[in-house]
């Protein structure tokens, strides 16, 4: 006899429940109940009448609950897996329901996504999935660490610190170059520059006697500094030699440096100028390009423009290389210094406010890279990430060039004044261990 045979029959009351229990399947069916034969479960009427002559998978409601749909013109309850998407589930593959990795439905009718602890292609982890749990498992390069897993399901790199390496021992500086060679230093204390071979760790001494050499940059000849007490700008050869004044003028405070091709350019910091004369002249005359700045530190160059900081006037401006009027690329800052130019963009630091900056070098929106890092003392810049190091908190960090995660390279160093990189690796100097150290990029 079909259902609605047997539903007419209970409605119109030709035919009425039995009082004796049904069975059905492995159970016994209530006197008002029928057995659905299809499904082998006890039915009452309303879930044959929900249901009359509706397609598979139409939801249906029983005493006015959700949750079901009409299978074989029944109204049963769903479950997780029968393929059927009822209001409760957000989706349902029916058999291909899995928890293997890119699965579009777990098995608890949710989608494959970041955080089900699954780890999908797109995943470097998943929560407490981890498919490596140690810093070195990831890059033998790092030392002790345990890795984590980041809100977007990728490797959290707080406790991943790098190895560091001893380049040389016996040195210190107050500022720092590096070329495909060597790196060089000027330590301020011994009145000394310092040339470091990479490869061997020989240090070789290029010029001594100096009062309080500071800043320094270095292109395919020489090397070029300033020395704070004796108000100089000089140049002595990168593989030795004699060091000669290159400005013929007293420089009172002198501070940033740079080179191109033809020019040194330098700040003067006591009469708020910046200068430029021929690198190649002994006592040459010098050319003022800016005149009555407040206080120009830090000096960047690039094919056309100078950029420095001003620590008096809380700005960071650009100025032609030829001279003219200097154009402020960042007002408002606290305490702006460290300057560096790559590619299109400026970087510098503001040390009070505790931040990383950049602004396009055409001028536009400051962009904040990190935020929190107190006592940063100098900033060095690659194609991809800007690292810094923080003075006496013994840290070297880096950041990506569009901002993000902050990485930690290494900890518990000693004073740090300076940081520098090349191609390869990040280098610094322990100041109070009295060492040149470096660590992979």
């Amino acid at each position: 006899m079909s259902w609605w045979l047997v539903l007419g029959a209970l409605i119109s009351g030709v035919a009425c429940p039995s009082p004796e229990s049904e069975p059905c399947g492995e159970a016994l069916c209530a006197p008002d109940e029928l057995c659905d034969e299809v499904h082998l479960e006890c039915v009452n009427p309303e879930q044959l009448r929900s249901c009359r002559g509706l397609p598979d998978g139409t939801l249906c409601s029983l005493l006015g609950a959700s949750g079901y749909h009409c299978d074989a013109e029944v109204c049963i309850r769903g479950e997780c897996g029968d393929g059927v998407l009822d209001a409760a589930e957000a989706c349902d593959e029916g058999a291909a329901n899995s928890e293997a990795p890119n699965a579009t439905c777990r098995t608890d009718c949710t989608p494959g996504r970041c955080g089900d602890q699954v780890v999908d292609s797109t995943e470097a982890c998943d929560g407490s999935t981890l498919p490596m749990s140690a810093c070195s498992e990831l890059d033998p390069r790092y030392g002790d660490g345990a890795l984590g897993c980041t809100w977007d399901c990728q490797y959290d790199l707080q406790e991943c610190v790098y190895t560091t390496e001893i380049v040389a021992t016996g040195v210190h500086a107050r500022s720092m170059a590096v070329d495909g060679e060597a790196v060089y230093l000027t330590d301020e204390s011994a009145g000394t520059v310092l040339r470091v071979e990479k490869a061997s760790g020989t240090v070789t001494p290029l010029a001594s006697g100096l009062a309080s050499p500071r800043v320094l940059t270095v292109d395919s000849t020489s090397v070029y500094f300033t020395t704070l007490n004796g108000q100089e700008v000089m140049r002595v050869p990168r593989a030795g030699g004699t060091a000669a004044q290159v400005a013929n003028q007293s420089v009172s405070q002198p501070y940033g440096i740079a080179v191109d091709e033809t020019w040194l350019y330098f700040t003067e910091y006591g009469r708020g100028r910046v200068w430029r004369v021929d690198k190649t002249a002994t006592l040459g005359t010098s050319e003022i390009l800016a005149d009555n700045l407040n206080g120009p530190d830090f000096l960047a160059v690039d094919d056309t423009n100078l950029y420095f900081t001003d620590t008096l006037n809380n700005a960071v401006y650009r100025l032609p290389k030829g001279g003219g009027s200097p154009t402020a690329l960042a007002t408002n800052q606290q305490d702006p210094r460290q300057v560096a130019v790559d590619g299109g963009e400026v970087f510098w630091v503001d040390r009070s406010a505790g931040k990383i900056l950049s602004v396009p070098r055409t001028g536009g929106t400051v962009v904040t890279l990190a935020d929190g890092v107190s006592g940063v003392t100098s900033l060095a810049v690659t194609a991809t990430h800007v690292y810094w190091v923080n003075g006496n908190r013994g840290n070297v960090k880096a950041v990506s060039r569009t901002g993000g995660a902050i990485q930690t390279l290494a900890t518990n160093q000693g004073d740090m004044m300076d940081v520098a990189v090349d191609d390869t690796y990040v280098y610094w100097t322990d100041n109070d261990a009295g060492a040149l150290l470096r660590v992979p990029q």
